[in-house]
């Protein structure tokens, strides 16, 4: 009798139940800090698709007495009477760390006890409160009944720009479920994709959002609008949108990998192999560009300090010497003392530039600072990248002209990072884009050939004003292989990364030439005078990155 009942209480156990296999595009929603928009933004938003999601509830900030931008308990006893699970983010939002973990029993238990107040379930989900962690909380967790907990995308990427990995069920620890991408203000449609398309082959995204807005907390606002065209971008592509408990439909949440640091490792080390990087880069260290090109990677630099920086630059367009000018910066910053001015006259000329030749490298890194004038309207060609067959007579200038004509090969190819206003459809400047020529590019429709523009999905209108830290990349390819990249960055942030490029079939045939200019014409310039700086200019072998 004893046997029949251990073999029956055996069959009961939910780890002997057949689980269902993880189907691709497997997407968690979660939302934190029980904000006002989870339910009058996100709730009605999420119910027009059919998307289950988990809301973490905390007491934190001014939860008890700013009822403008949290949540009642009664419209958090409302998400669950739609269905939707309600998740533990501590009572007072504190994070566990090796020093606070004691204390994460009583904050459990202040929000299971209000949970049962308004009846509402013991939740079985937790939200490590910012993305804080300790491998002493697991067992206090445990003990609460927790059987999933999700963190931020960090320890493998850090906190910066959102970035996430997708979890890998058995390799991830339960309690340490990382976030896919962890939505900002600054997302775009582009870091959505990016961290959904993860959901394949067994792994599961799982997305973290504050506010819709988050009026409390900008940092890690999401408008309304872009929050809303990311749900509908869920359901055009048909992912499958859950809360975190349904997971165990899935996932045993009793199984425990013996080291749970081992899978965080392995992606950290693929991540720095294979991922282009983030943030900041070497010239983190050289405030305002100061000595950079004393570091072993850089090949050029110009900072406009030193006078005479015509002479380094070994074409100069400068029509009857009022196009480019040198300006003195008053407000102290990222940039030096002084700046390059290109001031464009649509009735006198077509602005101005400088061209530099250099000894090119398989992969480039071009990084400048430029500001738009409030006033400066479209520019047709900006920052421009060209191969050329050597660094000798006419061959230095088989890079230049060909507007219109596609280049064979062996001869040139380019790239310029310029601003693009999509036929006057966006406001001037426009929005960043790579404009490029190579033996591979698709006609125009006027049997021509254009630039072939490579664009992020979704890109930000370009600010006025304001100093940007532009930066860009380009990897040769092997000759006559489509293995070529290129990418560039805003600010330290990744905006897009295109491979698969066949860049060239001759192996002399090199990036070498850099014009920094800001061309206008009366077709696309309807303002009489533009004007746009440039400043920290740097040509390197290794990702640059903003300086401080």
């Amino acid at each position: 009798m004893k046997i029949q009942l251990s073999f029956f209480l055996l069959l009961l156990s939910p780890s002997l139940f057949a689980l269902d296999p993880v189907p691709d595009k497997l997407v968690v929603l979660t939302f934190d800090d029980s904000v006002k928009s989870h339910y009058t933004v996100v709730r009605p938003i999420l119910k027009k698709y059919g998307f289950n999601a988990t809301f973490f509830i905390t007491e934190g900030f001014s939860f008890k007495s700013n009822k403008k931008d949290y949540m009642t308990w009664k419209e958090i006893k409302s998400l669950h009477d739609d269905g939707f699970e309600i998740g533990n983010h501590t009572r007072d939002h504190i994070g566990v760390t090796d020093q606070t973990y004691k204390r994460l029993s009583e904050q459990l238990t202040a929000i299971e006890k209000k949970c049962k107040e308004y009846g509402i379930p013991r939740p079985t989900t937790f939200a490590w409160p910012g993305n804080a962690t300790t491998e002493k909380a697991f067992k206090i967790l445990r003990e609460h009944g927790i059987q999933f907990a999700r963190r931020g995308g960090s320890p493998e990427y850090p906190y910066t720009y959102g970035r996430g990995v997708a979890y890998e069920p058995n390799k991830d620890h339960p309690l340490f479920l990382p976030s896919a991408g962890d939505a900002r203000p600054d997302w775009n449609m582009a870091d959505l994709v990016r961290a959904v398309e993860q959901a394949k082959d067994g792994k599961i995204a799982i997305l973290q959002f504050h506010g819709a807005p988050d009026n409390e907390h900008p940092w890690v606002h999401t408008p309304k609008e872009r929050f809303a065209s990311y749900m509908e971008y869920l359901h055009k592509n048909k992912y499958t949108v859950i809360a975190l408990r349904d997971l165990k439909k899935y996932v045993d949440p009793k199984r425990e990998p013996d080291d749970f640091m081992k899978i965080v490792k392995l992606r950290k080390k693929r991540i720095q192999e294979e991922e282009l990087p983030e943030g900041m880069g070497f010239a983190n260290k050289y405030p305002s560009d100061q000595g950079i090109q004393k570091h072993p990677s850089v090949i050029f630099s110009e900072d406009f300090e030193k006078p005479g920086y015509q002479k380094r630059w070994e074409e100069v367009r400068n029509k009857n010497k009022k196009v480019l000018s040198l300006i003195k910066n008053k407000e102290k910053g990222i940039v030096g003392k002084t700046s390059l001015r290109v001031t464009g006259n649509i009735s006198e000329n077509t602005g101005g530039g400088m061209t530099r030749w250099f000894k090119s490298n398989d992969t480039l890194f071009i990084r400048f600072y430029t500001r738009f004038n409030e006033k400066c309207h479209y520019v047709h060609h900006f920052v421009t990248l060209r191969a050329n067959k050597s660094l000798q007579g006419r061959d230095k200038w088989s890079g230049f002209g060909g507007a219109g004509k596609k280049p064979n090969g062996h001869d040139r190819f380019s790239t310029a990072l310029e601003p693009w206003g999509n036929w006057r459809r966006w406001p001037a400047p426009g929005r960043w884009n790579f404009y490029s020529y190579w033996s591979e590019m698709k006609p125009s429709r006027d049997g021509k050939y254009w630039g072939n523009a490579f664009r992020p999905i979704d890109a930000h209108n370009i600010k006025k004003e304001v100093w940007i830290c532009c930066e860009f990349m380009i990897k040769h390819n092997t000759p006559g292989k489509a293995d070529g990249e290129q990418a560039f960055w805003i600010d330290g942030k990744l905006q897009g990364h295109f491979k698969g490029i066949k860049w060239r079939d001759s192996k002399t045939l090199m990036a070498n030439a850099l014009t920094v200019e800001a061309y206008i014409t009366n077709r696309w310039t309807q303002q009489q005078i533009n004007i746009v700086d440039f400043d920290n200019i740097v040509v390197a072998k290794e990702y640059i990155g903003p300086t401080k």
